[in-house]
């Protein structure tokens, strides 16, 4: 079987696929954060938190009406972005 490479991502580029999963880029689309969530990432970090939302993603019933995600996930995606935002700031 075929095993993907893990993804050298930056904290910059997570924090933007967690804006992007947020409506925050005003892109429309999840598709960024679809790719952050599709395949692992070499950073041990960034893979932990990749591994964290999909596992509350998946454990998580039903979307928040008119969201992608439950509010378990909401919650935890909003609180990875302020962290990660004020990490990539210092």
């Amino acid at each position: 079987m075929f095993k993907s490479k893990p993804r050298n991502w930056t904290r910059q580029r997570v924090v933007a696929a967690i804006a992007n999963a947020l409506d925050l880029d005003g892109a429309g689309n999840h598709d960024e954060f679809d790719l952050f969530v599709g395949r692992p990432l070499a950073d041990p970090h960034l893979e932990s938190l990749r591994l964290e939302i999909l596992t509350i993603a998946q454990s998580e019933g039903q979307p928040i009406p008119g969201r992608d995600f439950g509010p378990v996930a909401e919650t935890w995606l909003r609180q990875a972005y302020a962290e990660l935002t004020q990490r990539c700031s210092d």
